[in-house]
């Protein structure tokens, strides 16, 4: 269910519902720290846990928990 998936997003980000971030265009949620985005600092949004739920996690920082 999708509560279940929030929770898990809110859980991984500490209970910070803004440790997650997504390129403007992206699909795929990342941490802040990940080495993916590290040359696009300037590209990025913040993304929160509800919006984190319904992306792809990235296959690299794993922000998710996965």
């Amino acid at each position: 269910p999708a509560s279940s998936t929030i929770a898990k997003a809110t859980a991984a980000a500490g209970g910070n519902a803004t440790s997650f971030v997504a390129t403007r265009n992206g699909t795929s949620v990342h941490r802040p720290d990940c080495s993916l985005i590290a040359s696009r600092a300037g590209q990025l949004k913040t993304v929160t846990a509800a919006q984190a739920a319904k992306m792809k996690p990235c296959r690299v920082c794993d922000p998710l928990g996965n």
